[in-house]
């Protein structure tokens, strides 16, 4: 009986091996044994090769391949922070050092509960964050003017990177933090860089974003540790975080300056966003605007 059992399981594994070939490959229903087996057997001794995989230069822009570009089609499932906005914090501030205090005084009641949110133990860093934080989800993007007084500045209607930055720095200097503005040339964004133990790094409010790095070192495409905080800009519960490009809910092209994609491109800054090619073919450059008083 083993003899027997030996002889027939190879029979069976070439009929059932020829059995599946003929199920995936078409022959003439006329042709003879003759003609069709040899087709049989190629295909399954020799399938056909894959085609080989077209690699796409990275570029920031191309593709259309950016979630963070999409804000009416793509959205974020990280729910708000329970933090709250400079309005519910100092909105009934009557003078600018009102607001500061009022700030302060929310901050340091708060403290522990700010580590534990945003698991940050370095206090310096802790507190920008929480500056960033507060500036970033207090207005929605868009143009609101220049505010004169961070009283003014709690009511305008909308924010850019411009008044975002001003008002963010005179947090830090309230918190006895050592900060420098800095922007490209052309006006294209700003953001703000904190000095935590003797090194900068990169504050953003506009994105939300920080980057351990200054745009110095960034430029120069070294390695990079970067953070994305909650933004309203993609929650799909809050429309009116995205007044900006409001009535362009159809547009098939994709955004390219919203606080949406500047959280992709800032942590690619001097390797895919305003790298050496780009800047050497237009002449834009990054600039230290102003910082804090010695």
């Amino acid at each position: 009986m083993k003899q027997k059992e030996n002889r027939f399981k190879p029979k069976f594994t070439i009929m059932a091996l020829l059995f599946c070939s003929i199920s995936v490959v078409m022959v003439p229903v006329q042709a003879s044994p003759k003609t069709y087996l040899p087709l049989i057997l190629k295909s399954y001794l020799a399938p056909p090769s894959l085609p080989t995989p077209v690699v796409q230069k990275e570029i920031f822009d191309s593709g259309k391949s950016n979630p963070d570009y999409f804000p009416f089609r793509i959205f974020e499932a990280d729910p708000a922070k329970d933090v709250p906005t400079l309005q519910e914090i100092a909105g009934q501030a009557k003078s600018d050092q009102e607001v500061i205090d009022l700030v302060l005084a929310y901050y340091n009641q708060h403290v522990v509960e700010l580590q534990q949110l945003w698991r940050e133990d370095n206090p310096a860093r802790l507190k920008s964050i929480f500056v960033m934080n507060l500036i970033h989800v207090s207005h929605p993007y868009g143009d609101g003017g220049y505010p004169a007084t961070f009283v003014e500045y709690l009511k305008a209607p909308a924010s850019h990177c411009g008044p975002q930055s001003i008002y963010q720095n005179h947090l830090m200097s309230a918190f006895g933090l050592k900060w420098r503005r800095v922007g490209i040339l052309s006006g294209l964004h700003g953001w703000l860089e904190v000095e935590i133990d003797g090194h900068w790094e990169i504050f953003d409010a506009t994105s939300n974003v920080w980057i351990n790095q200054p745009y110095s070192e960034l430029l120069k495409g070294v390695p990079r540790v970067y953070r994305k905080f909650y933004t309203p800009w993609n929650d799909i519960d809050r429309p009116d975080a995205r007044q900006a490009v409001a009535g362009e809910e159809q547009n098939p092209n994709p955004f390219y300056y919203t606080p949406g994609s500047l959280r992709s491109h800032m942590p690619g800054m001097g390797i895919y966003f305003f790298g050496e090619e780009y800047r050497q073919a237009t002449g834009d450059k990054i600039v230290i605007s102003s910082q804090s008083p010695e």
